[in-house]
């Protein structure tokens, strides 16, 4: 078995075991579910490669048209952050913010290079708590949603 045979199949062993770990015991995550992740994760994937570190399992949403989700988060001051979203199916829009404790934007998205994914790059000069605000908007089909982030 070469090299990256190996390496491959290591990460997918990885990979499975993240996947395992990110959801609530006793459920599992759908193929949508998964897809939306893998996307995120492989653009998280390239970072770490430039020296950043990966935090998984923000986010893994079923959400339906009109529908909104807000994770809270622990920015500490100097510390650069890229959060990532990605949704399955291919059709849907979806809004995506950093937002302080008083729900004022603090940082708005960026469209990804590939579709389906959007990013957020923010370094805060002090250490506040944040919400990263997801948002289907009424007209779009439900969908899957998977959030995670990269830091250095």
């Amino acid at each position: 078995m070469t090299r990256r045979q190996l390496l491959s199949v290591a990460g997918a062993l990885c990979a499975s075991r993240l996947a395992a770990w990110a959801t609530p015991p006793g459920t599992l995550m759908t193929e949508s579910q998964l897809l939306a992740r893998r996307r995120a994760f492989e653009a998280a994937r390239r970072m770490a490669a430039a020296g950043w570190k990966i935090r998984d399992g923000l986010l893994h949403a079923t959400l339906g048209a009109g529908a909104e989700k807000a994770v809270g988060v622990h920015l500490l001051a100097g510390v650069q952050y890229l959060f990532l979203v990605a949704w399955r199916p291919f059709g849907a829009e979806m809004g995506f913010q950093l937002l302080d404790d008083e729900g004022q934007q603090v940082a708005a998205s960026f469209a990804g290079e590939e579709s389906r994914l959007l990013g957020i790059l923010h370094t805060p000069t002090a250490s506040q708590r944040g919400f990263l605000h997801c948002q289907l908007p009424t007209l779009s089909p439900t969908g899957d949603a998977a959030l995670l982030y990269v830091y250095r």
